[in-house]
């Protein structure tokens, strides 16, 4: 910037007029310093549009991660482990206040279910939902009273156990981490806003070994 400023400063005094020649030199530069600095904060504003807007720098990023594991207990029941990594891959600071997991059974299900899950997913379908909603058989929903405030480059390690049946053999596993500075708000209806959570999300398939010790434990 100093550069800029140097160099306009030099241009402008190659351009004095010559009939500016009698006013003191004290008043030319100052009135080559005013354009000057102008300039400059012409160029920094544009600058900040271009970095925080156009690139979007004022808002923050992230990266969702997950682990499984799970442990068989002595009674047939197991316990899925959730581990959701939240790395903070933006510029600025990041507040999480909301996360939610949800587990959905995959396998087994039954030809009642899966039947009408699978009917409108037909490969030509184009109007399809994009995934699948498999049978839910867990869900966490955790809402922070006091935000957890992430810094640049900096990770939060979110963990949670479900009890799931011995019976279930493959479960999806997804975790969603709102992003309180994007919520957006819908029309009003009856004095309730509907919110849209925008946010970041991570979906991971998950097969729960069928013979395992109790202490054993797997890991995704």
């Amino acid at each position: 910037m100093l550069v800029l400023v140097q160099a306009v400063s030099d241009t402008a005094a190659q351009h004095v007029p010559a009939a500016a020649q009698s006013v003191p030199w004290v008043e030319v530069a100052k009135g080559v310093e005013s354009i000057a600095k102008t300039l400059a904060l012409l160029v920094a504003g544009l600058w900040t549009y271009l970095i925080f807007v156009r690139q979007r720098l004022r808002y923050p990023g992230a990266k969702v991660e997950l682990s499984l594991s799970h442990r068989e207990l002595p009674n047939g029941k197991r316990i899925l482990h959730v581990e959701v990594k939240l790395e903070n891959i933006g510029k600025t600071i990041i507040r999480l206040d909301k996360a939610d997991v949800v587990i959905e059974r995959v396998a087994p299900l039954t030809a009642d279910i899966l039947g009408p899950l699978l009917a409108q997913y037909e490969p030509l379908t184009p109007d399809a939902p994009p995934e699948i909603s498999w049978y839910r058989v867990g869900h966490r929903a955790h809402r922070y009273q006091e935000a957890i405030e992430i810094e640049p480059g900096e990770c939060e390690m979110l963990r949670y156990d479900f009890r799931i049946g011995k019976n279930v053999k493959i479960v999806k596993v997804r975790a969603h981490i709102t992003n309180c500075h994007k919520r957006k708000f819908g029309s009003l209806r009856k004095r309730e806003k509907r919110v849209t959570e925008i946010g970041w999300s991570a979906v991971k398939y998950y097969e729960l070994a069928s013979q395992l010790p109790p202490s054993g434990v797997v890991h995704g």
